[in-house]
């Protein structure tokens, strides 16, 4: 196996859209991860799900590891992530975490214009 085609890194999710894709479940807000880059694709695990090996052949429940897909999956990455219509600067997870105070900031906002347009319907009657 390839080590070198996975990038691997960890963090904290700053949203709750993603699955982990060895037990399936939503991984939640500020939950640690760890996310495996290859040059197409990015791989979402929990922390305590995440096998420890840069390549998701690794995973119990991979795609690899399933009898359908057998002689369909290379046995092994490529060498390299090379080049091409999905390549990019730079791979790894980095999150802006000052999302979370934005979004904070913002519904604190919404929250002070409904109050205001509340009590403006209020004087206008």
């Amino acid at each position: 196996m390839s080590e070198e085609y996975w990038t691997v890194s960890r963090g904290l999710a700053v949203r709750n859209s993603n699955k982990c894709r060895e037990c399936k479940q939503y991984i939640m807000m500020k939950e640690p991860i760890v996310i495996r880059d290859g040059r197409k694709i990015r791989l979402f695990y929990h922390s305590r799900c995440f096998s420890g090996s840069a390549d998701p052949r690794s995973q119990l429940n991979g795609a690899f590891s399933r009898e359908k897909y057998e002689g369909i999956m290379s046995p092994s990455a490529p060498k390299e992530k090379g080049n091409g219509k999905w390549s990019c600067r730079s791979y790894g997870y980095t999150p802006d975490y000052d999302v979370l105070s934005k979004m904070k900031e913002q519904s604190n906002e919404k929250k002070h214009m409904l109050k205001g347009n509340k009590e403006l319907k209020v004087e206008a009657k």
